[in-house]
């Protein structure tokens, strides 16, 4: 699994901009969902037409890639427990102290470079001190304070 899409992202825009106009991965559903898809030589035209429209899409091509950078650096130089912890204090920016897991668990550790096992025993352990309370795909932050803090290393300071 190579990315999660929220409600209202873009996915696989930067392929109408190459030349071949294919995106080399395929997206599947969880729950039922609402897309809408552009031609490319309608996309192509909306931007000569409106030069501020390319733009927000150059941007945002440009922060997709600074965040897998950002990611592959995160990756290799945090502990389990600093990226499940930004893993959870991201989920709670969106949905705010009751979380609902978009993924299960197995799916999420493979998203964080971690064993499930790994996981698991995290959010055991954390529940057992305190930090957060539920199960499966339910949970409640319990101590934001101290996620927020484990969280701190993958904040950018730019």
């Amino acid at each position: 699994m190579f990315r999660v899409f929220e409600p209202g992202q873009l996915m696989a825009e930067a392929a109408m901009f190459m030349p071949h106009g294919r995106y080399p991965m395929q997206a599947r559903a969880r729950t039922d969902v609402q897309c809408w898809r552009l031609a490319r030589p309608k996309l192509h035209d909306a931007c000569r037409r409106w030069p501020d429209l390319a733009l927000k899409l150059l941007a945002g091509m440009s922060q997709a890639v600074y965040d897998q950078v950002n990611k592959v650096d995160w990756m290799t130089s945090s502990s389990a427990a600093e990226r499940l912890a930004n893993y959870l204090m991201g989920l709670q920016e969106r949905q705010g102290d009751t979380l609902t897991l978009p993924l299960n668990q197995r799916q999420i550790a493979a998203h964080l470079g971690i064993r499930a096992e790994t996981l698991s025993r995290l959010l055991n352990d954390w529940q057992a001190q305190g930090y957060i309370s539920g199960k499966r795909s339910q949970w409640v932050v319990t101590d934001p304070a101290h996620l927020a803090s484990l969280s701190m290393t993958a904040k950018r300071p730019f």
